[in-house]
Order: structure tokens, then sequence, then C-alpha cells
């Protein structure tokens, strides 16, 4: 007697189960503002937001950057974990010394980062979630500083009355820049609004960005961040933006424009 066999259709509902994330939740951008953010990707889904082009200019030390093709990658490892790939495909400096000028270019660091959803992923007004990350020193070409560099993130985000949505990043960061200096410890903070402007398919964001250094010795920096995001469709956001440097340690300006597609 040949044992029972169960349905087909039970097979592939299994198969469906185990194979596709199990909720298709909605696409939250880490674009345009600095705000980490709170939620993550449905479990099996990537995202690629590249930076297509920014450019920055600092007064202070008479330095400008160019950067192009900075590639940031995720990808949902579990229902409420992702991983993150974030590099700079081409970097470009020119810093003014003295009399004359000097130029470097090549490749950026990389990022590399876990970020695991605590509460609100699916449902609610409120969302927490926890990023630790570290920059490994992969630049070339004598373009920045070949640091290591790593910190936790903490961020929230909640949706307010009347559409608006607030995010809010805290990340104690670690940095060393030079194989013979000590670790640096600084504290980063960025609070960010969105809202809609026409039809839900324009959203403006502002923010507030600082960066506090534990150090005399180093910078702190202060910008005031202003953009736009264009939603084409579910999948696909386009957005450009500007962060304007409030002290003199700060980019007087950083223009950008970049993209968010989800797959």
């Amino acid at each position: 007697m040949s044992s029972a066999r169960p349905p087909l259709r039970v097979f592939w509902c299994c198969f469906l189960l185990v194979a596709l994330p199990a909720i298709a939740r909605e696409f939250v951008t880490e674009r345009p503002d600095k705000a980490r953010a709170a939620y993550t990707l449905d479990r099996g889904r990537f995202a690629i937001e590249p930076e297509f082009v920014n450019y920055s200019v600092q007064s202070e030390d008479q330095m400008n950057t160019f950067v192009f093709g900075e590639i940031f990658f995720r990808y949902g490892l579990t229902t409420n974990l992702e991983v993150q790939v974030n590099t700079d495909s081409f970097v470009r400096e020119s810093l003014k010394k003295d009399v004359r000028r000097e130029k470097a270019k090549g490749l950026g660091n990389t990022e590399l980062a876990l970020k695991y959803n605590l509460v609100g992923n699916d449902d609610g007004d409120w969302a927490l979630a926890i990023i630790p990350y570290v920059f490994a020193p992969t630049a070339s070409g004598g373009v920045w500083d070949e640091r290591w560099e790593g910190g936790v993130a903490f961020a929230t985000e909640a949706r307010l009355q009347g559409e608006w949505v607030m995010g809010l990043t805290v990340e104690p960061n670690n940095v060393r820049k030079d194989r013979d200096l000590d670790w640096q410890s600084s504290l980063i903070t960025s609070l960010s609004f969105s809202h809609p402007i026409f039809w839900n398919k324009l959203h403006g964001f502002i923010e507030i960005f600082h960066d506090e250094e534990r150090n005399e010795e180093e910078p702190e920096i202060t910008t005031l961040d202003v953009a736009i995001q264009y939603e084409v469709s579910k999948d696909v956001r386009f957005d450009v933006g500007t962060y304007i440097g409030l002290n003199p340690d700060a980019n007087d300006l950083e223009s950008f424009a970049g993209a968010s597609y989800l797959f």
C-alpha cells in the first residue's frame, strides 16, 4: 500500500511561507536626511540607495570635495534585521595650503552596519531601532583620513499629527584617525521632520545635525539640512538637498542628488 501524499498546494503554501517575506511593509528610505531610519526591510528584499553626486565647500580650510557614485546597499535578513553596506565609488578633494592647492582622488571609506528594529516595524505610530556599525579604512589615493570608526546608533521615528514624521538619532561614536593615536569619542545627534507637500508624492525634509567631539582639538559640526524627495512609485524615490553649515568647522554648503530603489 502506498503512503498518502499531501496535496501539491499544501507544499507550495509551505514554500511561500518560508521563501517570501511575511508582510510587504512600506518602504522607508535612509535618504535624504542624516537621521537613520528606524524601520527595516522585509525579509528577503533589498534596496539600493545611491547618491549620484555630492559637492561640498569648506571655507575655513579652503577645501572642496566632490563625491560621485556613493552606493548604499540594504538587505532584509529577517523580519526585523537588515544588513547595510555603504561605500563611495569616487572621491576628489582639493585643499589649499599656503599658496598652493593640493589635490587627491580615489575611493572612499566603507561602512558596515546591522539594524535591528525593537518595536514598531509593522504597526503603531512609533518605532525604535538599534544600529551597530563600523567604518573600514578602504579609502585610496590620499582622500580622507585612513581611520577606523565605529559605534552604536539608536534611531527612533514617530508619526505626529498633521502627517508630520519626526526622526531622531543618537549615536555614540569612536574614531581612530591614525595608528599612533588613541581612540577619540564623539556624540552625533540628528533631529529631522518631514511632511508631504503635493499629493503625498513630494515630501519635504528639515533637520538639525550636530557632531560633538569630546576632544577639544577636534572640530564640532552643526548643520541645517533641507531636502525634498519625490515618490515615482512605492518602490522608487528621487531626492535633492543641501546641508548648510552653522559653525566655521562645518562645510559651508553641501549639495547632493540621489535615489532609492526597492527590489
